[in-house]
């Protein structure tokens, strides 16, 4: 299980507004699919979840992250425990939910050390830095729990070293499926991937699985650039800073071709091309390569990082030749920047292809099917209004 801390700022509620409109407002909390606010302080009986040991903790109505009240715990307080067992007594748990926590606020800043205790096991330590005079969402991932525990509690330690406010316990699930085209009638080759909790999950069914850490879980942790039918791109402040995965098991790491799954027939082969990649020559002043991109190592208009051929069209048609420069060259995969809106064809010596996308940025990425192994022709070209 992972934790998150994300800072909010402590103004911004207004008293009027029912406490979920306040929350959606003061937080871009846009992945959270629905949330359940199990203690808002609003009423002095929500106290009697909430045990910090011989510093009792009391309401205040000078510092709220949202509606009127939240519970200030005097310094000294060592543990502050949410008896998630009592307020959710007869419930199913953790059920669909993904998150559960609370928001945070202390006048110095400090560090807290948050936990899951079910029966005598604590779950998914983590140490989250709380800076001073925010709002914090500290969370605890709830993707991996086991459901045949006895139900617990969620624990904040502390140093004692500072007061500390607490607001809007919740549970949240976050599930948001990304990218889904697993359905039979799907003409590419199907993927799914899912943001659940604090992580990215991403199946092929047949082919390969993974999973990635976010942020919130680690330092380390992978951020979604984009995800489409035919490709997903993820930064990290890792060592490995980039992470490109096409739905056939090809994967770049920093630049490194290393495959998921299982791909003998293949894997040399793209190996070798992505060492020495093809000559791509733009016909007839139609556009040109793009040898600027971020991740291409050699300027040569092949990006390493993405494995793909990188273009810029001039019009609303662009005809290359791709001239391979090793025995051969499979599954080609071409990122089109400049095509006007519209439907775009693609068809290599006549056959049609129809592995692309259109981008969010407008930019087209098309898959090339087949194995080229001389002087190929491949036209692209818009047809049309979508």
């Amino acid at each position: 299980m992972g934790m998150i801390g994300c800072a909010s700022g402590k103004k911004g509620a207004v008293a009027t507004e029912p406490i979920g409109i306040q929350l959606r407002r003061l937080d871009d909390q846009s992945q959270w699919r629905r949330y359940d606010v199990l203690l808002s302080f609003e009423s002095e009986s929500d106290r009697v979840f909430v045990d910090c040991g011989p510093n009792t903790g009391k309401r205040d109505t000078q510092i709220a992250h949202a509606g009127h009240g939240s519970l200030a715990i005097p310094a000294g307080a060592q543990s502050i425990d949410i008896k998630l067992s009592s307020l959710l007594r007869g419930r199913k748990f953790p059920g669909d939910w993904t998150l559960v926590g609370a928001y945070v606020y202390t006048e110095q800043p400090l560090t807290l050390h948050t936990s899951y205790l079910a029966g005598e096991k604590s779950l998914g330590r983590r140490d989250i830095p709380i800076p001073a005079r925010q709002w914090t969402a500290v969370f605890i991932d709830l993707t991996k729990l086991d459901p045949n525990l006895p139900m617990g509690m969620m624990q904040i330690h502390t140093d004692g070293s500072a007061a500390i406010y607490l607001d809007d316990v919740m549970l949240v699930d976050n599930r948001q499926v990304l990218v889904d085209t697993t359905s039979a009638d799907s003409q590419l080759e199907g993927w799914k991937i899912v943001r659940r909790g604090f992580a990215i999950d991403g199946d092929a069914p047949g082919r390969f699985r993974f999973a990635l850490d976010t942020p919130e879980s680690a330092s380390n942790g992978w951020v979604v650039q984009q995800v489409n039918a035919l490709r997903a791109l993820f930064t990290s402040e890792d060592k490995s800073k980039t992470l490109c995965i096409y739905p056939d098991g090809r994967a770049f790491w920093d630049g490194v071709y290393r495959p998921m799954g299982s791909m003998e027939q293949l894997g040399q082969t793209i190996a070798q091309q992505h060492e020495n990649p093809a000559e791509v020559q733009v016909l007839d002043e139609s556009g040109k390569l793009n040898r600027s991109t971020p991740g291409d190592a050699n300027h040569d208009g092949y990006n390493e990082c993405r494995g793909a051929y990188q273009l810029k069209s001039t019009g609303s048609r662009m005809q290359i030749r791709l001239t391979p420069h090793t025995a051969s060259v499979v599954l080609p995969v071409l990122e089109i920047a400049g095509l006007p809106a519209g439907k775009v064809q693609v068809t290599i010596e006549g056959r049609l292809v129809d592995q692309w996308v259109r981008m969010e940025d407008g930019e087209v990425l098309v898959v090339i099917p087949a194995r080229i192994q001389r002087t190929t022709l491949i036209d692209i070209r818009v047809k049309g209004e979508d």
